[in-house]
């Protein structure tokens, strides 16, 4: 089934239709922050997230942007799931390798 398709079955999937639409956008969206690119997916069951976090089909990092300015935020909170020099060791590591070709 079609990115799109599954988008619009459930809409916390429009970031698919972006990644896999966009994928160059995307990476450069990605690798432009990469701490911020990890932290938005590496929150806990009891973090407070955007709404339409994963939704959008033209940006990743957009809902967490938003989130960031109304909640006087100056990046996206730290979950503690991993612990900052694993958080350290990822950030440095996407950085060489970038996004784009990750697997």
């Amino acid at each position: 089934m079609p990115n799109e398709v599954l988008a619009t079955l459930n809409p916390s999937f429009g970031y698919q239709v972006y990644l896999s639409g966009r994928p160059r956008a995307a990476a450069l969206e990605l690798n432009g922050d990469v701490r911020s690119t990890i932290r938005s997916c590496a929150q806990v069951a009891n973090s407070t997230v955007p709404a339409d976090f994963l939704k959008p089909n033209n940006t990743f990092l957009g809902p967490w942007r938003t989130f960031e300015m109304q909640n006087n935020l100056t990046e996206i909170p730290f979950s503690g799931i991993m612990s900052q020099k694993v958080e350290d060791y990822m950030v440095a590591s996407y950085k060489k390798q970038g996004l784009y070709n990750s697997k």
